[in-house]
């Protein structure tokens, strides 16, 4: 009789098309998101891993978006169960480890990134979580094996030299900084480098005594957006150690670094 009515009432969607209606959800969830609308976000989100709960994708979305606005504990648990749902798909795992790593949670960090490396032992970014766990542990000689296996997997690979860089500055190595970075420019568009290899250039520079390529360095950084007190204290120093103290007044003044700016000229020396 049902059948004959055309009721519909008792249809139950397939696997597949519950996967494909969370996806869609998920999707209007990402854009409510990306558009400031949080609560509607959470709310779809929610709705579409209720209509499929195994849906990996689905829950790696809302993992990230927690991420994104701030609610890190309940972003790590739908990550560890989107893993648990993969069974240890390395590409979550790496995700996931980062996560852990900026969470200062090193230790957790290190056994999530040798799980991804047992699943895929040649795969760059999960070589170069570990050596980023390396790194934050101060085992520069593991961190550089690491990275330097991640690099002969995929050679134009920028995070990776950015860290061999800075392991190079933090060993007092300066010009092999430099050359580290002058190959990660080589690889990069013109203007496109990040940050913090304007940084550690600029860093490097100084140490060397290159105070006005350093100077160079510092300034672009702050034509970028970047004025965090201790660009206005290097930027300020390196000015100064360049013989140009007026400059460096300004610099230090602007910055609120009453250190140098209240200072008679010939009293001020970093």
């Amino acid at each position: 009789m049902l059948g004959m009515s055309g009721c519909a009432v008792l249809h139950h969607p397939r696997p597949e098309e519950r996967m494909v209606a969370a996806r869609g959800l998920s999707l209007r969830a990402l854009d409510a998101s990306e558009g400031g609308r949080w609560e509607q976000a959470k709310a779809l989100f929610e709705e579409a891993l209720t209509t499929c709960p195994i849906d990996v994708h689905t829950r790696r979305r809302y993992a990230e978006a927690l991420w994104q606005h701030g609610d890190r504990d309940l972003a790590l648990k739908q990550m560890e169960e989107a893993i648990r749902l993969s069974a240890d798909s390395p590409s979550l795992l790496i995700t996931y480890g980062r996560m852990l790593l900026e969470m200062k949670q090193v230790h957790e960090a290190d056994h999530v990134a040798r799980r991804a490396i047992r699943h895929a032992p040649q795969m760059a970014e999960a070589l170069a979580l570990l050596g980023d766990v390396r790194l934050n542990q101060g085992r520069y000689e593991e961190a550089l094996e690491l990275y330097h296996r991640a690099l002969k997997a995929q050679p134009g690979f920028p995070g990776v030299r950015l860290a061999i860089a800075r392991i190079d500055y933090l060993r007092g190595r300066p010009l092999r900084c430099l050359a580290t970075l002058s190959a990660l420019s080589r690889e990069l568009p013109q203007g496109r480098e990040p940050d913090e290899a304007l940084w550690l250039e600029g860093i490097a520079l100084k140490s060397l005594g290159r105070y006005q390529d350093a100077a160079d360095r510092f300034v672009r950084l702050e034509q970028r957006g970047n004025t965090s007190p201790e660009l206005g204290r290097q930027l300020a120093d390196t000015l100064w150690q360049a013989g140009e103290h007026e400059a460096a007044r300004e610099v230090a003044a602007r910055y609120g670094h009453d250190w140098l700016a209240r200072q008679p000229a010939e009293t001020v020396h970093r």
